[in-house]
């Protein structure tokens, strides 16, 4: 079996058989062709790599000045790779997993402050149905806290305007309950009663549209977000993970715990929504610093 039916079938694998997001096969993807082209230039096929193989690799790596971010996800995504090639008895041992991963600085997620934020919202200019869905855009990250692909895929018949509650399928097709607060199921409803599809009739079940009437792209989603910001003068602009995190952030000043507030994102473990209290004490130590006569 050739480096090519190796990749595919732990691709397959991963989204047939362990149900992967589709961001995620694309980066698996993507990581093992970079490494099968270092293969290929070095003539190794990839079961013959060992430890040193994978110094080397990552030495090369490095030479290209790859982050340490980068590498820890490549590194992880060849673990994974080679994790598979053990279940199908290809490999005696996997070297990757001897491999360090390298260290990563924690760098605290970008917010801003609630009154920016719900000032941005409320100044998207709302006159034309393209404004209305770009606010709506805005008011799906922020206020349900949705990652940009859960946003893309989200359709009409997953939001209940009578409970307030949406139904989101997040990484590897895990379902949450995302609740809406009045002012984002009053935007919501009032998109669908008066303004989705309304230059175009469409079949599309998702909620948001491009101007075609088609469902809409992650691309255009950010670029979305990016044009309502620089209409604004915010630059740099915000992003839709920005979005993600103020929701997150403000949840936790707001008092929410933090338990509640891993299952209204989705995360998978508590250490991930953990960052979270680390950014509410740097605000508030900038506030005493900014406030307090002794700051």
């Amino acid at each position: 079996m050739n480096n090519y039916s190796l990749i595919q079938s732990f691709l397959d694998y991963c989204q047939l058989k362990k149900q992967y997001a589709r961001y995620t096969l694309e980066n698996y993807e993507r990581d093992l062709v970079r490494l099968n082209a270092y293969a290929l230039s070095c003539k190794l096929d990839l079961l013959s790599f060992d430890k040193l193989a994978c110094r080397d690799f990552i030495a090369v790596e490095y030479d290209f000045q790859q982050s340490n971010k980068t590498l820890c996800r490549r590194i992880s995504a060849y673990r994974t790779c080679w994790d598979f090639f053990q279940i199908q008895n290809l490999v005696a041992k996997n070297p990757w997993r001897q491999i360090r991963l390298p260290k990563v600085t924690q760098v605290l997620p970008k917010i801003i402050p609630t009154k920016k934020m719900i000032s941005f919202l409320d100044n998207i200019s709302v006159s034309t149905p393209l404004g209305f869905r770009n606010r709506v855009v805005c008011e799906c990250l922020y206020g349900l806290g949705l990652r940009v692909s859960e946003l893309v895929s989200l359709e009409l018949s997953q939001i209940n305007f009578m409970t307030g509650e949406c139904r989101v399928i997040g990484k590897r097709d895990k379902e949450r309950i995302a609740i809406m607060g009045d002012i984002t199921i009053g935007i919501l409803k009032r998109y669908v009663d008066d303004f989705r599809g309304a230059s175009n009739k469409t079949d599309s079940k998702t909620l948001i549209l491009s101007n075609k009437g088609l469902p809409i792209t992650v691309r255009s989603i950010q670029r979305i977000v990016k044009k309502c910001s620089l209409e604004q003068g915010i630059d740099p602009p915000l992003t839709p993970h920005v979005l993600r995190h103020c929701y997150a952030s403000d949840l936790y000043k707001g008092g929410a715990d933090i338990s509640i507030i891993k299952e209204l994102l989705g995360h998978e473990h508590v250490s991930t929504t953990e960052i979270y209290t680390h950014v509410a004490m740097d605000e508030l130590k900038e506030t005493i610093t900014l406030a307090h006569p002794h700051g």
